[in-house]
């Protein structure tokens, strides 16, 4: 019969408040402030566009225009009745400079920043202009020029409306993007570590799937355009994408190698050295010189194109000449990535961007996803040995009798205490005629006297130290350095523990006890001393059972 988890009357009671809540401050909405309520609208027909002594009417938005680099084409529009009153225009330039004017006045102007030293690199940017009201009927003029012969001519979409709606707007288009971006950091981010902290098998491969996933997550909020909903540092926005694409390739190929590339680690090695020195010399080049990001972009993707060859060489090598089974669906995956890096390549080199890196982020989402989960398995199957492993080790250094350490966890913690050259105190403990309650009373009482005397010795000196079962009837201690005294008085809590813990038993429980302080500075050697306290644990064992002979308990 199926059960179901059961609630207390605090979880229901809980659950039905936070129900009246909301069901009762729905009712008491007089005015919704939510953001993002106002409409956006469109400014993208119409524009006349002026580049030298050319001019075109009616012209649509976006618009690629044939313009050599950093000369000025302008746009222009006679604004709407909707201008009447104060509206905020969502604009963006791609690598440009921008002036907007509206009858022949300085509304707004790009600068980009500089700096002493170093050259900042240019960055395609949203910006937000507030209009004044009574614009309507004025004529709006957008001037743009960029030094890039890719984004030369080209005019990006115009929205207007309130800034507010307009920002909302705009996440809510890239809401996928963003979504899968953060959850892709957060994931690799754990991931790397859980690496760091749970995969103790030398195997990074894990690690190294974690920054492919957090670089990627990087490369998508920057390639959808929406990294100044996070930073406004205009040198991280106009260099991220650029700079992690080649952390992205050393990331993958560090885990092809790892994964199923093992065999050919002298090749991946020079690749991965190839685009560390890409990664170096674009930045310098970049920062030191002035050279933009996107002048070396040729460089980068030759690179990926090279590397992506290689990688399909290598596993075709692989699957088809070593029958490696392993790197089958991994290559499969890979293709279907490769198919969609080619299209934007192509686009890229014939200078087609409005959907740049769009297939590439599919084909790579669809080739992570299939990483991602082989990563999975492949965590789960560490795990498992890792627990197998654990517990083995835990059982080895447990006895099975009396669920406390045993000889093994004895010399391993005695190493440890004579090691650290601190003093201490070592007890050897025995019980006596444990062969005669096997015998007489069947060895299921022997365990059972055996687990009764371990609870005692716990109960005495486990709040000083630790105690061990070593052997059959034998138990030893390492101990805090007690006095003689202090050591004595234990042991008289000892027989006191013990003749409790005989109640109701046919037979007596009587423990020898043999103890003495070590110290390194003092003892011949370990091995001399515990002879020397074994012998004390004997000479009152031989008192004991003259005292009480077994058989008169």
């Amino acid at each position: 019969m199926k059960t179901f988890p059961r609630l207390t009357i605090l979880q229901i009671l809980i659950a039905a408040m936070i129900g009246v809540f909301f069901l009762v401050g729905s009712q008491l909405t007089i005015v919704d402030h939510r953001l993002g309520q106002g409409s956006v609208r469109s400014l993208n027909d119409n524009w006349v566009i002026a580049s030298g002594e050319d001019e075109s009417a009616a012209s649509t938005l976006p618009l690629q225009l044939d313009v050599k680099e950093n000369e000025p084409y302008t746009a222009l529009i006679k604004l709407p009745e909707a201008f009447s009153e104060a509206k905020t225009l969502r604009l963006r330039s791609s690598m440009q400079d921008m002036r907007i004017k509206l009858n022949e006045e300085v509304v707004y102007q790009t600068t980009k920043p500089t700096h002493p030293l170093f050259a900042i690199p240019d960055a395609s940017l949203w910006h937000f202009v507030n209009l004044p009201p009574d614009a309507d009927g004025k004529t709006l003029s957008m001037t743009l020029s960029s030094p890039y012969r890719l984004y030369s001519g080209f005019i990006n979409e115009v929205y207007y409306g309130e800034a507010d709606a307009l920002l909302f707007d705009l996440f809510f288009k890239a809401r996928y993007a963003i979504f899968f971006s953060l959850i892709s950091l957060i994931l690799g981010a754990l991931g790397f570590f859980v690496s760091l902290i749970y995969v103790r098998n030398g195997d990074d491969s894990l690690a190294y799937m974690s920054l492919l996933v957090v670089g990627m997550s990087f490369w998508i909020l920057s390639d959808e355009k929406v990294m100044q909903f996070f930073t406004g540092n205009h040198f991280l926005i106009g260099s991220i994408s650029y700079m992690v694409l080649p952390l992205i390739a050393i990331s993958f190929l560090q885990y092809l190698k790892l994964a199923v590339l093992k065999r050919h680690e002298a090749l991946v090695n020079m690749m991965i050295v190839l685009f560390l020195v890409q990664f170096i010399l674009q930045f310098i080049l970049q920062v030191g010189f002035g050279i933009a990001f996107i002048d070396s972009a040729v460089v980068s993707n030759t690179l990926i194109l090279l590397g992506a060859g290689l990688v399909i060489f290598l596993l075709g090598l692989e699957v088809l000449y070593h029958k490696n089974r392993k790197p089958r669906t991994f290559f499969l995956f890979f293709m279907v990535f490769i198919v969609f890096l080619l299209v934007d390549v192509v686009q890229f080199f014939f200078n087609y961007h409005t959907m740049t890196s769009r297939f590439s982020q599919i084909g790579l989402l669809v080739f992570v996803a299939h990483l991602l989960q082989e990563n999975f398995r492949s965590y789960m199957t560490i795990m498992r040995s890792n627990q197998e492993a654990a517990l083995l080790s835990k059982l080895a250094y447990r006895d099975f009798i009396t669920g406390g350490p045993n000889r093994a966890a004895f010399e391993r913690d005695i190493a440890e205490a004579i090691s650290s050259k601190r003093r201490f105190r070592l007890a050897i403990m025995d019980l006596n005629h444990l062969k005669h309650i096997n015998d007489t009373h069947g060895h299921q009482e022997g365990d059972r006297a055996i687990l009764l005397v371990y609870q005692a010795l716990v109960r005495t000196f486990g709040d000083g130290g630790t105690v061990y079962r070593i052997g059959g009837d034998e138990f030893s201690g390492i101990l805090a350095e007690d006095t003689e005294e202090q050591f004595g008085d234990r042991c008289n809590q000892l027989m006191a523990e013990l003749e409790r813990s005989r109640q109701g038993l046919a037979y007596p429980l009587m423990v020898a006890v043999g103890s003495d302080i070590y110290d390194e500075g003092v003892q011949v050697d370990f091995k001399t001393f515990f002879k020397q306290v074994d012998s004390r644990m004997y000479q009152h064992k031989r008192e004991l059972k003259a005292r009480q002979p077994l058989a008169n308990p």
